[in-house]
């Protein structure tokens, strides 16, 4: 299920990957459930999906797929297995890959991380804000942005800048 290769590390296998794809499907079916259907804070749903989520129960996949018909996306902006293709992402998506400049970007997902979500509920960041990078500190990385949704300065340390993956904007999106 798992390959190791020194100097490298571990790997799943693609009967490691089989396995665990109905326990990521399932984990974040029952994210998209608590937010949309129950209203639970975006902040609480990871821990609350991981309590219900130990074991994959092919059955309740089927049923929340039916009844969420069938998301494509948890609401942290993860692809469902099976409902979509995995997209594979590079560390070019990653919002602490860039520099300074007059690009806007779309944040499309987060780091699977509860830590995460709470910092990101506090400072108001969400899926889909349009930022600008104003400013990097050269001593420990921090990233000034500009949220465009809320017009807020925000400073955010290097290592949750290395849990958001974002896109770029282009001009015909700016403008609408």
């Amino acid at each position: 299920m798992v390959k190791y290769t020194k100097y490298y590390g571990s790997k799943l296998t693609k009967k490691g990957l089989n396995d665990v794809i109905p326990l990521i499907q399932q984990h974040r079916l029952i994210e998209t459930w608590l937010y949309e259907k129950l209203d639970i804070p975006l902040s609480d749903i990871y821990d609350k999906a991981t309590t219900l989520s130990d074991h994959p129960d092919l059955l309740l996949i089927d049923r929340l797929n039916i009844y969420l018909e069938y998301p494509q996306t948890c609401p942290h902006g993860n692809i469902i297995p099976i409902n979509s293709a995995i997209p594979i992402y590079s560390t070019d998506s990653l919002l602490a890959s860039q520099n300074i400049s007059d690009t806007t970007f779309k944040i499309v997902n987060f780091t699977e991380d509860s830590y995460l979500f709470k910092i990101l509920s506090n400072i108001d960041i969400k899926l889909s804000d349009s930022i600008k990078i104003l400013n990097i500190n050269d001593y420990d990385h921090s990233m000034v942005i500009l949220n465009l949704r809320n017009n807020l300065k925000q400073i955010l340390p290097k290592n949750i800048t290395k849990m958001i993956h974002i896109e770029k904007v282009k001009e015909t999106q700016k403008s609408v």
